[in-house]
């Protein structure tokens, strides 16, 4: 439980809990257990809302940021792809799997 508490959510809490008992002793019971349960699930939000933020500067593999759009990303992804293919289909001399001429020559 201890997990889903905010700082900033319990500090908010507090400051209510005081202004409750300031300006209305009496209802200071009332209102304490309700600021209790209102703590982890206001945490979750502020919480929630702080990850969205994060997600707002995208970036890419290099960790430049990107600002373009879906079409973009997909345009790009796609040549990468392509790219990836053409040099995994071209053997490597000396890799294993490849022949060389070395090879061409013992063949024969």
């Amino acid at each position: 439980m201890r997990m889903c508490w905010n700082k900033n959510v319990i500090v908010g809490l507090v400051a209510v809990a005081v202004a409750v008992y300031f300006l209305a002793p009496g209802s200071i019971g009332a209102a304490l257990p309700v600021l209790l349960l209102a703590a982890c699930p206001l945490s979750m939000l502020l919480m929630m809302r702080a990850m969205a933020g994060d997600r707002s500067t995208a970036t890419n593999a290099a960790g430049e940021a990107v600002d373009g759009s879906t079409s973009e990303e997909v345009a790009r992804l796609r040549a990468e792809v392509a790219e990836l293919r053409r040099t995994a289909s071209t053997p490597t001399p000396g890799a294993p799997g490849s022949r060389s001429d070395s090879d061409e020559r013992l063949a024969e």
